[in-house]
């Protein structure tokens, strides 16, 4: 008999965007701030298990500039505000992201 687990992770987000009005003026660039937050949960077979999974709440706010039609810059700062791991984890710490999108 084989012993399956079934491993899951339950994932949710919640994001507030402040974007600027339509003003049907073409602008050189535009900006979008955000703030996200999100929070996951692990565990194995719908249980915790020792040293393995958790729940994890993370505070993101970040921005976007759109330079032109087809490029972007955009940047955010993760910051962890709960981590009730199971066990013994490493735990997360703040993390920046930055990037440059090409748009079709």
């Amino acid at each position: 008999m084989i012993n399956r687990k079934r491993a899951s992770a339950t994932l949710y987000s919640l994001m507030l965007s402040m974007a600027p009005s339509a003003t049907g003026q073409v602008l050189p660039f535009f900006t979008d701030t955000a703030l996200t937050v999100v929070s996951r949960h692990a565990s194995l077979n719908d249980q915790d298990v020792a040293n393995s999974g958790g729940t994890l709440i993370f505070l993101t706010p970040g921005f976007q500039i759109v330079l032109n039609p087809r490029f972007l810059v955009e940047a955010t700062f993760q910051i962890p505000i709960v981590q009730e791991l199971n066990g013994t984890q490493l735990g997360f710490s703040a993390t920046a992201n930055a990037g440059i999108r090409v748009l079709s």
